[in-house]
């Protein structure tokens, strides 16, 4: 295996794992934005040398 390309965890408390990503385990974040779709926030944190693309895109109401 040559890495991992997503991970996507969901969590209740946004600005405690904020603390816990980036603070304890030193990730940057590279995008925050809440989004209206049953209060859904996205957040990506890259580690200090990392790079990545991310694309979303949301179609209809959703289920």
């Amino acid at each position: 295996m040559n890495g991992i390309s997503h991970v996507a965890i969901g969590v209740r408390n946004m600005e405690r794992s904020l603390k816990f990503y980036r603070d304890l385990l030193g990730l940057e974040v590279r995008y925050d934005q809440m989004q209206p779709i049953g209060g859904m926030a996205s957040l990506y944190a890259n580690p200090p040398k990392g790079q990545r693309h991310a694309a979303h895109s949301h179609y209809g109401k959703g289920a």
